[in-house]
């Protein structure tokens, strides 16, 4: 069994140490950046702000992304953002009564897949008819209309030198889940099957971090 095990893909990011230093989105003031998003992205129709997460979301490619989770009153915004350079990047804007199906529970993989098992919990939020994702869709890693997303805790959230609230998925479960009582729907608690087989890319892309805001070095230390 342990032979099995080391032959897996090393895929996720969490059986590296964490290094607090290096996030950009720890440095960061997160009051401030609320207020620079939601003078740019934000409408009186999405009514009150809930609450603002700072996520892993893993894309149909097996690929984490740092994503800035705003949940307001009628909306959910999905936003890259580079803490760096503290510019929005991407926005996905999602109407709360779009949200047809919520699950939290494991992440896994099929059965015969090389990937690694991911050791936090996942939320999944499908805003659309997943049968009807296409082809294309499906076989493009830069693919943006993919109807669903699957988040998960940030490397921070695995540190006791910051306060991980807003980094933890499970809060963030919490507070979905009393917005969806609000509108009669609930969290279902399964596993979530993520469909990745041995993807190179997504273990290259996930153990370097692309999908993050943080320091990198240049070279090799002496």
């Amino acid at each position: 069994m342990a032979a099995a095990e080391d032959n897996r893909v090393r895929s996720d990011s969490f059986q590296a140490k964490t290094e607090t230093a290096k996030f950009f989105s720890n440095k960061e003031d997160i009051d401030r950046v609320i207020k620079d998003v939601q003078k740019d992205v934000t409408s009186n129709a999405d009514g009150d702000l809930i609450s603002v997460f700072i996520l892993t979301m893993i894309d149909h490619w097996n690929h984490d992304h740092e994503k800035l989770v705003i949940l307001m009153q009628h909306t959910l915004y999905i936003v890259k953002y580079d803490f760096i350079t503290r510019r929005i990047k991407d926005i996905k804007r999602i109407p709360v009564n779009a949200i047809t199906e919520v699950i939290f529970g494991s992440i896994t993989y099929p059965q015969k897949s090389l990937m690694a098992p991911r050791v936090t919990k996942g939320l999944e939020m499908i805003w659309g008819n997943v049968a009807d994702i296409g082809f294309a869709q499906k076989w493009n890693p830069m693919c943006q209309t993919i109807p669903y997303g699957v988040f998960t805790d940030h490397p921070l959230a695995a540190t006791d030198k910051v306060d991980t609230t807003k980094f933890t998925v499970q809060n963030f479960k919490e507070e979905v889940r009393q917005l969806l009582e609000q509108n009669n729907k609930i969290v279902q608690e399964k596993d979530i099957l993520i469909e990745s087989y041995g993807n190179l890319s997504s273990v290259v892309f996930n153990q370097s971090n692309l999908g993050r805001s943080e320091e990198r070095r240049v070279g090799k230390e002496c």
